[in-house]
């Protein structure tokens, strides 16, 4: 059965976590699937949700309880890496509701989103330590750029659990769905940022450490020469 629901509005990919008896666990079924989807063509943005009650309760534990060895574990682990890194890398805007608790890994998935709205019962645990171990799936560089290094590792240490005003205040949600749908906000938010033009998000999007080479790509091209044109 199927652990990602799929559907296309708008341009707009709407993917939905689909296992809430397992508080959708982001285990290898599910990121492959998930990688399967995101390769739609020409799509203006990628929203993302989750059915049940949880959003994301992390990583599949009791398939990993069954792993006989490291090296298979360390395995799956880099795939869901290399999968998040590539999701986080497409040049297109990214919007996410969470709906309910995220933990662990769903933090890391969080991490590679542009727009985040949550519910305002949302909750949020970097709980790695807890389990005795970090980040695995290459999220505290991703949301060490979103929130900062220091905050980041403060909450990493600490294994605390966040509220959606906390996170909100840390910069990991960037607004909370009080008076309209989460995906509502979500939809409109890219639809939004698309009208601005692809060319100049893509460059952006590519050049998050020097936006100096940014500019120097977009001065005089496309969206940028025509706006120059219309001056009088």
């Amino acid at each position: 059965m199927p652990l990602l629901k799929t559907e296309t509005h708008d341009d707009i990919l709407f993917l939905t976590l689909d296992d809430p008896k397992r508080r959708n666990a982001f285990g290898p079924s599910m990121v492959e699937e998930f990688y399967s989807a995101i390769q739609a063509p020409q799509i203006l943005g990628v929203f993302v949700t989750a059915s049940g009650s949880s959003f994301c309760s992390g990583g599949d534990l009791p398939f990993y309880k069954n792993m006989k060895t490291k090296s298979e574990g360390l395995a799956s682990h880099q795939r869901i890496s290399e999968v998040l890194q590539y999701f986080y890398n497409l040049p297109i805007p990214k919007a996410c509701y969470v709906q309910g608790p995220c933990y662990g890994g769903g933090v890391e998935l969080l991490s590679c989103f542009d727009f985040v709205v949550a519910h305002p019962a949302s909750l949020f645990g970097l709980w790695q330590r807890r389990l005795g171990l970090t980040c695995g799936w290459g999220g505290h560089e991703r949301l060490a750029q979103r929130m900062g290094v220091s905050p980041v590792t403060r909450w990493l240490r600490s294994a605390q659990t966040l509220s959606v005003f906390e996170a909100r205040a840390m910069g990991l949600v960037d607004q909370i769905a009080l008076h309209k749908p989460g995906s509502q906000l979500c939809a409109q938010w890219i639809k939004d940022i698309s009208s601005l033009g692809t060319e100049n998000w893509v460059t952006i999007h590519k050049n998050l450490d020097n936006q100096s080479v940014a500019f120097q790509e977009l001065w005089f091209e496309g969206r940028h020469k025509q706006f120059l044109k219309k001056l009088k």
